[in-house]
């Protein structure tokens, strides 16, 4: 079982204990697997099956009106001009502009929806909180693609129960009562 103690303090979620035989639990002992390889193509496979999970439960019958693909971008100063770039296309949907450097963007061109991942700052956790804050920030993302009219508040709210029926935890009351206006600007 892993311990709240095992957890990086970067990531201020985590409940108690995380439940052995948990969607999170599965995880972090998968991740565990794919960082000893250190093969490239096995941790980017690795965050594909996570995506595609979150996606089918974000979207459990619905079909999205459009398709949804990821970008991995590793390189913190290549995510972050992107992410400057992606402020002035209004295919970009974000209500708020973060205050620092955000994990995800995404752009929806009508067609395609593409959510650009800063894989650079999720290294820099150890492997529960890696998990985690992928997998947050995906069904992040993806409630944005499913009601782009929501604020990030909104967002983060309606997001707490999906990301905990998704991995099988019950989140501590500081994460589900953050004020996103903390990361945000109006």
């Amino acid at each position: 079982m892993v311990k709240k103690e095992d957890i990086d303090n970067s990531a201020i979620m985590i409940a108690d204990d995380i439940p052995e035989g948990s969607r999170f639990d599965y995880y972090i002992k998968e991740f565990k697997k794919t960082s000893a390889s250190k093969n490239g193509d096995d941790f980017e496979l690795f965050l594909s099956q996570i995506f595609r999970h979150c996606l089918e439960y974000v979207f459990p019958k619905s079909i999205p009106r459009l398709a949804i693909k990821t970008r991995l971008i590793y390189n913190n100063d290549q995510y972050l001009a992107e992410e400057k770039q992606a402020d002035s296309n209004p295919k970009t949907i974000r209500k708020e502009i973060p205050k620092m450097a955000s994990t995800a963007f995404v752009i929806d061109n009508g067609v395609i929806a593409t959510i650009h991942f800063n894989v650079e700052r999720l290294l820099t956790s150890n492997s529960a909180s890696l998990v985690f804050n992928y997998v947050d920030t995906a069904i992040h993302e993806l409630n944005h693609i499913k009601n782009p009219r929501m604020s990030e508040q909104q967002i983060h709210d309606s997001g707490i129960p999906i990301l905990e029926g998704f991995l099988g935890i019950s989140l501590p009351d500081t994460f589900k009562n953050q004020k996103v206006s903390d990361y945000y600007f109006p």
